[in-house]
Order: structure tokens, then sequence, then C-alpha cells
């Protein structure tokens, strides 16, 4: 049933899985386009957004309203269903990915790993690997953890236990 296989990734055509490539995609881009439009309020009283260009910003509102059809020509999501426990377990806001040379965001939802690929005139490979759009509506299923550790180290090196789970003398 799988597309391909490699050493560690499997893709399936979401149609043949009984998976819809685009209502998986919309979830992903009405929560990219949620960030992108309001500050999010974060659990320590700060709060985080992310920076789209303003046509990319009216490309997006005008699909989610359906207003337009999906714009394929700058925009491709790749969708990853996570095979890892720490993945399958956590959640982190839209960010950007700093170490790619074009416009790319992240969304882990509980199992399911987004990129958002933005800029004009993808590379064909680009647009095929898109869950969304003309292609063939490619789902991913890998462990993700590589993604996933770097951050979770982050948030455990600045985290203060509260409640029950402090400490107490």
């Amino acid at each position: 049933m799988p597309l391909y296989t490699t050493g560690t990734n499997t893709a399936f055509v979401c149609p043949a899985v009984g998976l819809s490539g685009e209502k998986i995609g919309y979830f992903g881009l009405s929560v990219l386009w949620r960030a992108a439009v309001r500050p999010w309020r974060m659990f320590d009283g700060d709060s985080t957004s992310v920076t789209l260009d303003p046509a990319h910003l009216e490309l997006l509102r005008g699909y989610l309203a359906g207003e337009a059809a999906f714009p394929d020509e700058a925009i491709a999501v790749t969708a990853t269903v996570a095979t890892d426990f720490l993945s399958q377990n956590t959640c982190f806001v839209p960010s950007r990915v700093t170490d790619n040379p074009g416009v790319v965001y992240s969304l882990l939802t509980k199992g399911l790993c987004f990129r958002f690929v933005f800029g004009e005139n993808h590379p064909p490979p680009m647009r095929a690997a898109s869950c969304i759009g003309p292609g063939p509506c490619l789902i991913f299923l890998n462990d993700a953890s590589d993604k996933s550790w770097e951050p979770c180290a982050g948030m455990m090196e600045t985290s203060m236990p509260k409640g029950s789970l402090a400490v107490r003398s």
C-alpha cells in the first residue's frame, strides 16, 4: 500500500489510505494563519506569532475563506504522521525553520507534523510531496523525534516544577 519506502520515510497517497490531503493541509494552514494574524499568549505570559509575507497571508486567507483555490504555485504543505512517542504526545506552536534557505514553517500537533514551504514556482519534487494541490497528495510516516527532542530538551532546561510536581522542603 505505500507508494515508496526509504530508510527513514514511508510515503502514502492520501486517497489510497482513506485520507483527505486537502482537509489535513487545510487544518495545518488554518493553525499557521491564526498564528500569523494574532499573537498567541503562552503559558509563561509571553506571546508568540508568525510573520508571513503580506502576499502569502492574503493567499492563505482567500483559500481558508473559500474565496480562492489552493495556491499551489506559492505554497506546499507536507504532512507526516509521527511514529515516535514524544512527537505523538507533544504540540508545538508554528515556528520558522531557520536552517532552511527558503521560507519554511513547521507545526507539530500530537503526532502530525507539518512543513509549510512558501515561495513562487516550487520545484516539481516539492509540489509532488505536498498533501494538497495538483500532485498525488502524499502523507508520510516516520519517526520525527529528531525534530522533537531539541525543543523538549530546551523546555526541560528552563522549566520550573509547580504544584504537585514541586519539591517540597
